[in-house]
C-alpha cells in the first residue's frame, strides 16, 4: 500500500524533475513523515510536521522546504542534507499536497520505512552495491569491536550491513564513510537515518583528491574497511600521481586510465596495524598489466588474504563478473605466505529479469570455506605465494577445471600431475618463433585485388585453412608487412574467442597475412608442424590452451603465456611418424564422412522414389 503510494507520486513527478531529483524528493518526504511521527522523541517544533504543512496548503512547497531546513538544526545526523530542497519548487504543488494528504493518513511501521527507502534508492544505479555482496563482504571481515570505514560510501549499504552484523554479534562499531557526489551523499545519510544509525561520521568529498579523515599522523586508520569503488573510473587530475601528501601510493603506479590502483592503495593506507579490508574489483584488476606492479608488491608484503570470484549478473546496471579482494595486515600463522582462492561463480540464485543474488546458503558456503581455510575441489584452494605466476590473481588460474570437452572424445579428465611427470617437455617459445597477427581497419583495405590474402577466423574450419576462398586485398599502410606474413609450414593458433582453432599453413601462391585474431608459430627445424598441431588439438593440448586464456566476455591468449606452454618433444623421426599417422587418420575420417554422406543421399533418393515424389523434385 505505502510503496504503491510512493510509486504513484514518483510517476506524477515525471516531466518536472529527473530521476535523481525524484529519489531526493521521495526520500526527503519519507524522512519528514518518519520524524513527524516521532516529533516528541526528536524534539522538533510542530510546524515541521506533515499535518502542519497540510494546514498551510497555499504554499505547500515552501512549507516543505522550511520544514526540512529546520530538521537540520534539530537532528545532527541530518545537518547539511537538505541543500537540494529547492527542487520542490519545480513540481506541481497540487500533486505534492495530494501526496502529503494521503501520506498523513497511512500508518507506516519502522521496518516499512527502511524497506521503502531501499526501494526509493533503487538498485539500478552505480552507487548501489547489491545487498548480498555487502552482506558477504562484511561477514568475511569477521568484525569485532572497533571502527568501520567505506571510502566509496554511495548510499550506505555497506554501513547498514556492518550495523546489522554488529547488532547480531552484540559488538560496538563506529562508522566512517566518504562520498564524492552530494546528492548521493544526501541519499546515503537519509538511508542511514531511517535505518536507525546515528553514530556514523559520513563526509562529503573526493576520497582520492581530498580524503576527509585525517589526523596529525596523516590518514586515520581503521580496523575494518569495505569499498566498492567505481569500476575503471578515469583520473581526470594528475596531481594525485605527482604528489600525495599522505604517501598512499607506495605499492604501485597510479594510472590516469583507471583509478582502481589508487582506490586499492587508499584502502590499504586506511588500514591500521591489525586492519582488514574487503574490496570489490573486476577481473582486470587481478591480471591486467596496469596493476601488475601493485599486485606483485601486495603479494611480496603478504597483504593478500583471499580472492573470491563472484557470479555474473549480480548488479542491476551491468552483467560484469566481479571479485572480492580480501586484504589483511594480521594474517593467521597458517595463512601467512599463502592466498586462498574461492571460485564462487556458480553460487547464486536466479531472480527476476535473469538477475542473480547470493543466497544465505551461498554466502555461508563461501564464508565457511574462507574462515576454515577449506580446500574443496574446483571451489577453493590455498596457493603458496611462490606458486603465483606473474602476480596473476584470477581464481580460474588456480582453480582450473581438470576437464575439457573434445569433439572426438566428449568430456575428458586431464591429470596435470601425470602430465607434469612427462620428461623432455619444452616451452613453445623454445621450439618456435611466435609472431602476432596484424590489426587492420576496413579503411586500410581494398577488396578484390592486391598482393595479400588475410587469414580470418572464418577461413579456418576443421583444422584447415581455406586459402583458395580468401579474396585478395590491397593494404594501404606505411609500415612493413614482412613480420605478419605466414609461410608454408607455419602453425597458426586463434588467440581471440572461446573456441581455439589450430591449423598449418599449406602450400600456396602469393602472400598470406595473419589477422589480429591469430598468433603464428614458425617452428624450428627439429619440430614437425603437423606433430605440433596434433598435440595442440589433443585433449591435453586444448586443456593447456584453455588454461592460458584470459578475459571474461572475450577470451584472449597472449604470446607470453603461449611461450610457456609445454610440449613433450620426441625425436624428429618419431614426430614425422606420428605426423604421418595423424594426417592419415584425418584423411580417413573425411573420406568416411564423405562416403557416409553419399550413402545417405542414395538411400534418401530411393525412399523418395518409392514414395512416388522423386519426379516432383529437381535436385541441383
Amino acid at each position: 500500500m505505502v510503496e504503491k503510494l510512493f510509486w504513484s507520486f514518483a510517476d506524477s513527478l515525471r516531466g518536472y524533475v529527473n530521476t535523481s531529483e525524484t529519489r531526493l524528493i521521495c526520500a526527503s518526504l519519507l524522512t519528514l513523515d518518519y520524524v513527524s511521527n516521532k516529533r516528541e522523541f526528536y524534539g522538533i517544533p510542530s510546524n515541521c510536521t506533515i499535518s502542519h504543512i497540510i494546514q498551510n496548503s497555499n504554499h505547500v512547497d515552501e512549507e516543505v522546504m522550511r520544514a526540512l531546513e529546520t530538521l537540520e538544526h534539530y537532528i545532527q545526523p541530518l545537518e547539511g542534507v537538505f541543500r537540494f530542497s529547492g527542487i520542490f519548487t519545480k513540481i506541481n504543488p497540487n500533486d505534492l499536497f495530494e501526496f502529503l494528504l494521503k501520506l498523513e493518513n497511512v500508518d507506516i511501521k519502522v521496518e516499512e520505512y527502511r524497506f521503502i527507502i531501499e526501494e526509493v534508492l533503487g538498485s539500478e544505479e552505480e552507487y548501489n552495491t547489491p545487498k548480498s555482496i555487502n552482506t558477504l563482504g562484511i561477514k568475511l571481515l569477521n568484525i569485532e569491536d572497533g571502527t568501520f570505514y567505506d571510502g566509496s560510501f554511495g548510499t550506505g549499504g555497506s554501513v547498514i550491513s556492518a550495523k546489522n552484523f554488529a547488532e547480531g554479534k552484540g559488538i560496538n562499531l563506529d562508522y566512517y564513510g566518504q562520498e564524492v557526489n552530494q546528492n548521493t551523499w544526501a541519499l546515503g545519510k537519509l538511508n542511514l537515518f531511517l535505518h536507525g544509525i546515528d553514530n556514523a561520521n559520513i563526509k562529503l568529498g573526493n576520497t582520492l583528491l581530498d580524503p576527509r579523515f585525517i589526523n596529525n599522523n596523516g590518514l586515520m586508520k581503521f580496523n575494518y574497511t569495505f569499498m566498492n569503488f567505481p569500476f575503471g573510473m578515469r583520473l581526470n587530475r594528475h596531481s594525485i600521481k605527482e604528489y600525495d601528501p599522505y604517501n598512499r601510493f607506495v605499492y604501485g603506479p597510479v594510472s590516469k586510465s583507471t583509478s582502481d590502483s589508487a582506490f586499492i592503495q587508499h584502502a590499504i593506507a586506511s588500514m591500521n596495524d591489525l586492519g582488514k579490508a574487503t574490496l570489490v574489483v573486476t577481473n582486470g584488476v587481478l591480471f591486467r598489466a596496469h596493476e601488475k606492479v601493485l599486485r606483485k608488491n601486495l603479494l611480496f608484503s603478504d597483504l593478500v588474504d583471499a580472492v573470491i570470484a563472484l557470479p555474473e549478473n549480480l548488479y542491476e546496471y551491468t552483467s560484469i563478473q566481479t571479485n572480492l579482494l580480501l586484504l589483511n595486515r594480521n594474517k593467521p600463522e597458517e595463512r601467512k605466505g599463502k592466498v586462498l582462492f574461492i571460485n564462487a561463480v556458480n553460487e547464486y540464485q536466479e531472480t527476476r529479469r535473469n538477475r542473480r543474488i547470493l543466497s544465505e546458503e551461498d554466502i555461508d558456503k563461501i564464508y565457511q570455506s574462507y574462515v576454515n581455510s577449506e580446500e574443496i575441489e574446483k571451489f577453493s584452494k590455498i596457493v603458496p605465494i611462490s606458486d603465483i605466476s606473474e602476480a596473476n590473481l584470477l581464481c580460474d588460474k588456480y582453480l582450473e577445471d581438470d576437464e575439457v570437452k573434445s569433439d572426438e572424445f566428449g568430456v575428458v579428465k586431464v591429470s596435470q600431475e601425470k602430465f607434469g611427470n612427462i620428461e623432455g617437455k619444452r616451452g613453445l617459445g623454445d621450439i618456435a618463433e611466435i609472431y602476432r597477427g596484424i590489426n587492420l581497419t576496413p579503411k586500410q583495405l581494398i577488396e578484390g585485388n592486391g598482393n595479400y590474402k588475410i587469414i580470418k577466423l572464418s577461413d579456418v574450419e576443421n583444422g584447415e585453412i581455406s586459402v583458395d576462398n580468401i579474396n585478395p586485398v590491397e593494404i594501404k599502410i606505411q609500415k612493413k608487412l614482412d613480420s605478419y606474413i605466414a609461410n608454408e609450414g607455419d602453425l597458426i593458433i586463434s588467440c581471440r574467442g572461446a573456441k581455439i582453432k589450430v591449423a598449418v599453413v599449406p602450400q600456396h601462391e602469393g602472400n598470406l597475412i595473419l589477422s589480429q585474431n591469430f598468433h603464428g608459430l614458425r617452428v624450428k627445424n627439429d619440430i614437425d608442424p603437423y606433430f605440433l598441431k596434433a598435440y595442440l588439438e589433443s585433449p591435453v593440448g586444448q586443456f593447456l590452451l584453455e588454461g592460458i586464456q584470459t578475459g571474461t566476455s572475450i577470451k584472449n591468449i597472449n604470446i607470453k603465456d603461449l611461450k610457456n606452454l609445454y610440449v613433450p618433444i620426441l625425436s624428429i623421426e618419431h614426430q614425422k611418424d606420428i605426423s604421418k599417422r595423424y594426417r592419415k587418420a584425418k584423411e580417413d575420417y573425411l573420406m568416411a564422412v564423405k562416403k557416409a554422406q553419399e550413402q545417405k543421399i542414395n538411400s534418401l533418393l530411393t525412399v523418395y522414389e518409392d514414395m512416388g515424389i522423386s519426379g516432383s523434385m529437381n535436385i541441383q
